[in-house]
């Protein structure tokens, strides 16, 4: 359907954090009280702990509020790559 964009992004990679993500994923992402870049605790409701979030260029962190609809699943994929690349995080 024109308009409408599927949560299904990069379910074909293997490894680390941001593979994988898809909406029911997402879901559980944003529940959990751990974040799955470092372990360290975090908010429900947030993709990342605050450390990790604020080590995220700032277009990366603004992707991150994307409805999960909209592209959540993108964004946090994106976003745990740069963490694994930048700051060596691993789940």
């Amino acid at each position: 359907m024109p308009g409408m964009r599927q949560a299904s992004a990069l379910s074909d990679e293997s490894a680390g954090i941001g593979a994988g993500v898809k909406a029911a994923e997402a879901l559980e992402i944003l529940g959990s009280s751990v974040c799955r870049a470092c372990g360290a605790p975090k908010d429900a409701r947030f993709a990342f702990c605050r450390e990790c979030y604020y080590a995220l260029p700032a277009e990366l962190r603004r992707n991150l509020w994307k409805p999960l609809w909209k592209g959540f699943d993108e964004a946090y994929a994106e976003a745990a790559r740069f963490l694994e690349r930048k700051v060596g995080a691993k789940p």
